[in-house]
């Protein structure tokens, strides 16, 4: 056999199953990409303190509280509705946050994706990893605070200033079941609202779901005994900073893409780790709602207006640089129910909508505003997703709504129950792959 047929044949089999892949693949991570630029010196005094946060500071702060008042998240429900400013269900959100990344990338800006919890909400955190997952926004690095970050502050020892990386490098790259041990192990003696409110598993679902996506994660929070040593010579407020300005200079280095952050909501204004990034920066501070192990003031006050099929994001705050949003979770509060119906016909109807809710509702579609009545009320509207908002006696049902092209969809609305009843009637081709309501 002549010999170069005799190399084709060995070859063969690494080149038959091979295809051109359509995704970028991220690098494995390494200790050297993850040395940054010099840090400045570790403040010894408050006054010196004070000067560093003034150094450092890029962005002009501006204290703001957070959107955390009813009627002010229904006033602003209500007026971006018609604006098309308000998002639900995740293909829609997703979608929505990929066009803002698009723009930024466009322009040579990095964009800071800031996802503001509550630290008592699961649900939260799982959002987040839905968010930044497989279906998620694409091209994005994590990071996230309940993972200490290695610090480089000149005038301290190596050794104070040891953080999570390592580990979490060694099983990102490819460690074993003992790595990922160890890193929940360090959450739960380190993590004590993790280990509290019981959301250490959806932080270990986050860095499997990230080695198995090769989505690049990385540690943010200062250590619990730099902490320590900085609490002597700065206020409350002050070390918040400080925390803040140690995970941007462990951070700048190493993200790239949409920079999703998960952090505690104090940390996502504009007074906080917005201030320390470049002139050129985008920000979107997504403020979270909901999902809380105990419904919160704001969920018990919002819950008699207010009842979602889905995770739903308001958008339209901000300015050109930093974008204040807000996003609210079903949970046990604002959960409304969706009862699905299909019926299969032989021949399916035209595509249409038809809705039918207490006498004086309002359904709201886009621009579209049409006063029902317990007769069904056809409502023309084009194949595709959209939010729709049912309004009766001053309360919300928010969902989204996904027509086909050919087949009827009839909805009901009951407010006193929160309850939306769909019902699909559909020939066997459209009935396969139904409109969805509340995805």
């Amino acid at each position: 056999m002549p010999r170069c047929f005799a190399l084709f044949l060995l070859l063969l089999p690494q080149m038959g199953c091979q295809r051109e892949s359509t995704s970028v693949s991220t690098p494995k991570p390494s200790i050297a990409r993850m040395t940054p630029s010099p840090w400045p010196a570790l403040p010894g005094t408050s006054e010196q303190v004070q000067a560093l946060l003034r150094e450092m500071t890029r962005r002009p702060p501006a204290a703001q509280a957070p959107p955390a008042e009813p009627s002010g998240i229904l006033r602003q429900l209500s007026t971006a509705l018609p604006k098309g400013q308000v998002f639900a269900g995740w293909r829609q959100i997703v979608a929505r946050i990929e066009g803002e990344a698009e723009r930024a990338r466009e322009a040579g800006a990095p964009l800071w994706l800031l996802w503001g919890t509550y630290h008592d909400a699961p649900l939260q955190v799982e959002a987040f990893r839905r968010l930044v997952g497989p279906t998620g926004v694409s091209n994005c690095s994590v990071a996230l605070e309940a993972f200490d970050a290695r610090g480089r502050w000149r005038g301290l020892e190596a050794e104070h200033q040891k953080g999570d990386d390592e580990r979490l490098v060694a099983y990102l790259a490819g460690g074993g079941r003992a790595a990922l041990l160890e890193l929940q192990v360090r959450q739960r003696r380190d993590n004590y609202t993790g280990w509290k409110y019981g959301y250490i598993p959806q932080l270990v679902d986050l860095l499997l779901q990230a080695r198995a996506s090769k989505t690049a994660l990385w540690p943010c929070d200062m250590s619990r005994a730099l902490q320590r040593r900085l609490r002597s010579v700065s206020t409350e407020e002050q070390l918040m900073r400080l925390r803040e300005l140690h995970c941007y200079l462990s951070l700048r280095a190493r993200t790239k893409g949409v920079r999703a952050m998960l952090w505690g909501q104090d940390h996502i204004g504009r007074e906080g780790f917005s201030r320390f990034m470049r002139p050129e920066a985008r920000v979107i501070a997504l403020y979270v709602f909901g999902g809380r192990k105990s419904p919160s003031a704001l969920a018990r006050r919002l819950a008699p207006h207010l009842a979602l099929s889905t995770a739903l994001m308001i958008t339209g705050s901000g300015d050109d640089w930093y974008r204040r949003w807000v996003l609210l979770l079903p949970g046990e509060a604002l959960g409304g129910h969706v009862e699905r119906h299909r019926d299969v016909v032989p021949k399916a109807d035209p595509q249409g909508l038809n809705v039918r809710a207490p006498h004086g509702s309002v359904l709201r579609v886009g621009r579209r505003r049409v006063v029902l009545t317990r007769s069904p009320q056809p409502v023309p509207l084009k194949a595709g997703e959209r939010v729709f908002a049912l309004e009766h006696d001053a309360r919300f049902f928010v969902g989204s709504l996904d027509l086909a092209r050919e087949g009827t969809l009839e909805l009901e609305f009951t407010p006193k129950q929160r309850r939306v009843e769909m019902t699909l009637r559909a020939g066997r081709s459209t009935s396969s792959s139904p409109p969805r309501v509340g995805r």
